[in-house]
Protein backbone atom coordinates (compact mmCIF):
# COMPACT_ATOMS: atom_id res chain seq x y z
CA UNK A 1 0.00 0.00 0.00
CA UNK A 2 2.76 2.27 0.93
CA UNK A 3 4.88 0.81 -1.59
CA UNK A 4 2.73 2.39 -4.40
CA UNK A 5 2.15 5.79 -2.73
CA UNK A 6 5.23 7.20 -4.56
CA UNK A 7 3.84 6.72 -7.93
CA UNK A 8 1.16 9.60 -7.50
CA UNK A 9 4.05 11.76 -6.05
CA UNK A 10 7.63 13.31 -6.66
CA UNK A 11 9.87 13.19 -3.57
CA UNK A 12 13.07 15.19 -3.32
CA UNK A 13 14.87 14.28 -0.65
CA UNK A 14 17.65 16.63 1.13
CA UNK A 15 20.32 13.91 2.09
CA UNK A 16 18.48 13.44 5.65
CA UNK A 17 16.22 11.11 4.90
CA UNK A 18 13.37 13.68 4.91
CA UNK A 19 11.91 15.11 1.62
CA UNK A 20 9.27 16.92 0.22
CA UNK A 21 6.01 15.95 -1.48
CA UNK A 22 4.91 17.80 -4.46
CA UNK A 23 1.40 17.30 -4.69
CA UNK A 24 -0.89 18.96 -7.80
CA UNK A 25 -3.67 20.74 -7.02
CA UNK A 26 -5.56 21.69 -10.28
CA UNK A 27 -2.47 24.23 -11.74
CA UNK A 28 -1.19 24.66 -8.49
CA UNK A 29 2.08 22.22 -6.68
CA UNK A 30 2.40 22.32 -3.24
CA UNK A 31 5.46 21.27 -1.43
CA UNK A 32 4.63 19.73 1.93
CA UNK A 33 7.08 17.94 4.08
CA UNK A 34 7.48 14.65 4.04
CA UNK A 35 7.37 12.17 7.35
CA UNK A 36 9.66 9.77 7.17
CA UNK A 37 8.09 7.10 9.58
CA UNK A 38 10.40 5.10 11.86
CA UNK A 39 10.00 1.81 12.59
CA UNK A 40 11.32 -0.82 15.65
CA UNK A 41 11.53 -4.32 15.30
CA UNK A 42 12.20 -6.38 18.48
CA UNK A 43 12.76 -10.11 18.35
CA UNK A 44 15.35 -12.79 19.78
CA UNK A 45 15.74 -14.34 16.73
CA UNK A 46 18.02 -13.21 13.82
CA UNK A 47 16.00 -14.66 11.09
CA UNK A 48 13.18 -13.18 12.12
CA UNK A 49 14.22 -9.67 12.41
CA UNK A 50 16.14 -10.23 9.18
CA UNK A 51 12.48 -11.29 7.32
CA UNK A 52 10.72 -8.69 8.94
CA UNK A 53 13.92 -6.03 7.58
CA UNK A 54 13.05 -7.44 4.40
CA UNK A 55 9.66 -7.14 3.69
CA UNK A 56 9.92 -3.18 4.63
CA UNK A 57 13.25 -2.83 2.59
CA UNK A 58 11.62 -1.13 -0.80
CA UNK A 59 9.54 0.84 1.50
CA UNK A 60 10.11 4.61 2.60
CA UNK A 61 10.88 3.94 6.45
CA UNK A 62 13.93 4.69 8.57
CA UNK A 63 13.76 0.34 10.50
CA UNK A 64 15.98 -0.33 13.53
CA UNK A 65 15.93 -3.60 14.99
CA UNK A 66 16.72 -5.25 18.71
CA UNK A 67 17.09 -8.20 19.86
CA UNK A 68 15.66 -7.67 23.39
CA UNK A 69 13.65 -5.26 25.30
CA UNK A 70 16.67 -3.86 27.01
CA UNK A 71 17.83 -3.13 23.31
CA UNK A 72 14.76 -1.80 21.90
CA UNK A 73 13.83 0.75 25.07
CA UNK A 74 17.88 2.10 24.76
CA UNK A 75 16.82 2.76 20.86
CA UNK A 76 13.74 4.35 21.87
CA UNK A 77 15.65 7.02 23.91
CA UNK A 78 17.56 7.93 21.68
CA UNK A 79 15.14 8.27 18.98
CA UNK A 80 11.71 9.04 17.34
CA UNK A 81 10.06 5.73 16.80
CA UNK A 82 6.80 5.87 15.21
CA UNK A 83 5.64 2.12 15.51
CA UNK A 84 7.46 -0.56 17.15
CA UNK A 85 6.72 -4.62 15.91
CA UNK A 86 7.93 -7.28 19.46
CA UNK A 87 7.49 -10.78 19.47
CA UNK A 88 5.95 -11.74 23.02
CA UNK A 89 8.10 -14.62 23.62
CA UNK A 90 11.91 -13.31 24.61
CA UNK A 91 14.47 -14.06 27.20
CA UNK A 92 14.44 -11.62 29.95
CA UNK A 93 11.98 -9.34 29.27
CA UNK A 94 8.29 -10.52 27.63
CA UNK A 95 6.93 -8.52 24.72
CA UNK A 96 4.04 -7.50 26.60
CA UNK A 97 6.21 -6.14 29.64
CA UNK A 98 7.97 -3.96 26.72
CA UNK A 99 5.04 -2.44 25.38
CA UNK A 100 3.72 -2.42 29.07
CA UNK A 101 6.79 0.50 29.36
CA UNK A 102 6.91 1.87 25.71
CA UNK A 103 3.32 2.79 26.77
CA UNK A 104 4.63 4.44 29.92
CA UNK A 105 7.34 6.02 28.51
CA UNK A 106 6.27 6.87 24.71
CA UNK A 107 2.25 6.55 24.50
CA UNK A 108 1.76 7.90 21.48
CA UNK A 109 4.09 4.82 19.48
CA UNK A 110 2.17 2.39 17.74
CA UNK A 111 2.85 -0.84 19.52
CA UNK A 112 2.06 -4.53 17.95
CA UNK A 113 2.84 -8.09 19.27
CA UNK A 114 3.99 -10.24 17.31
CA UNK A 115 3.93 -13.83 18.25
CA UNK A 116 4.08 -17.63 17.83
CA UNK A 117 2.72 -18.98 20.92
CA UNK A 118 -1.03 -19.64 21.60
CA UNK A 119 -0.54 -17.10 24.70
CA UNK A 120 -4.27 -15.75 24.24
CA UNK A 121 -4.91 -14.70 27.10
CA UNK A 122 -1.32 -12.54 27.94
CA UNK A 123 -1.44 -11.03 24.27
CA UNK A 124 -5.26 -9.76 24.75
CA UNK A 125 -4.66 -8.55 27.98
CA UNK A 126 -2.07 -6.19 26.79
CA UNK A 127 -4.31 -5.07 23.70
CA UNK A 128 -7.64 -4.61 25.64
CA UNK A 129 -4.93 -2.58 27.82
CA UNK A 130 -3.70 -0.15 25.14
CA UNK A 131 -0.50 -1.73 24.95
CA UNK A 132 -0.94 -2.82 22.20
CA UNK A 133 -2.46 -1.71 18.86
CA UNK A 134 -3.15 -4.99 17.40
CA UNK A 135 -1.71 -8.62 17.54
CA UNK A 136 -0.15 -10.98 15.01
CA UNK A 137 0.61 -14.57 14.74
CA UNK A 138 3.61 -16.31 13.17
CA UNK A 139 3.93 -17.28 10.28
CA UNK A 140 2.85 -13.92 9.18
CA UNK A 141 1.70 -12.58 5.74
CA UNK A 142 4.08 -10.39 3.81
CA UNK A 143 1.20 -8.38 2.34
CA UNK A 144 -1.03 -8.47 5.33
CA UNK A 145 1.81 -7.32 7.78
CA UNK A 146 2.53 -4.56 5.44
CA UNK A 147 -1.30 -3.06 5.10
CA UNK A 148 -1.27 -3.74 9.39
CA UNK A 149 1.39 -1.42 9.85
CA UNK A 150 0.67 1.12 6.73
CA UNK A 151 -3.34 1.20 8.66
CA UNK A 152 -0.94 1.76 12.22
CA UNK A 153 0.88 4.32 10.87
CA UNK A 154 -2.40 6.37 9.19
CA UNK A 155 -3.59 5.81 12.82
CA UNK A 156 -0.85 7.24 14.23
CA UNK A 157 -0.93 10.44 11.91
CA UNK A 158 -4.73 11.49 12.24
CA UNK A 159 -3.92 10.94 16.29
CA UNK A 160 -0.88 13.45 15.64
CA UNK A 161 -3.20 15.27 13.42
CA UNK A 162 -6.17 15.60 15.87
CA UNK A 163 -3.84 16.45 18.60
CA UNK A 164 -3.07 19.52 16.65
CA UNK A 165 -6.25 20.45 15.76
CA UNK A 166 -7.21 20.54 19.09
CA UNK A 167 -4.34 22.26 20.45
CA UNK A 168 -5.27 25.17 17.46
CA UNK A 169 -8.71 25.09 18.86
CA UNK A 170 -7.99 26.16 22.45
CA UNK A 171 -5.81 28.84 20.53
CA UNK A 172 -8.25 30.47 18.79
CA UNK A 173 -10.96 29.91 22.00
CA UNK A 174 -8.40 31.92 24.56
CA UNK A 175 -8.30 34.61 21.64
Amino acid sequence: MAKYAGLFRNISTNGKGAGEISVQKGNKTIEEPETIYTLLFVDDEDGVLKALRRIFLDENYRIFTASCGEEALKIMAKEQVHLILSDYRMPGMTGAQLLHKLKEEWPESIRIMLTGYADVQSIMGAVTEGAAYKFITKPWNDEDLRLTVSLALQQYSLIQENKELRELTKKQHAK
